[in-house]
């Protein structure tokens, strides 16, 4: 499990990691997802949840990066008992990296 006690500390509320199953989108753009531990309250209507996703992509890529985010609907949830947002982060021509999983 993505927050399974015993390789996550239960002081962690969030994951950010690279999508096993990504989008098709365009070059130079990164599909992740960011996991929200159950039981954890975030306002998704807040701009918190935004600054909380942008810290996470400052960390992932040491240099804040666009990115967009957003929810699927209940019923296109793959995962539904853990709420989770699927991130798009641009990356540019001189910073491609090869990514390792968090």
């Amino acid at each position: 499990s993505l927050f399974d006690e015993r390789l996550v500390s239960p002081d962690i509320p969030f994951r950010f990691v690279p999508n096993n199953f990504p989008y098709f989108v365009e070059n130079g753009v990164i599909h992740y997802v960011f996991w929200i531990r159950p039981g954890y309250q975030i306002d998704r209507e807040s701009k918190s949840l935004r600054q909380t996703i942008g810290r996470h992509v400052m960390l992932r890529f040491r240099r804040p990066l666009d990115f967009y985010y957003f929810r699927n609907s209940d019923e296109n949830k793959s995962v539904a008992e853990i709420e989770h947002y699927h991130v798009f982060v641009k990356q540019y021509p001189s910073m491609w990296i090869i990514d390792a999983p968090c």
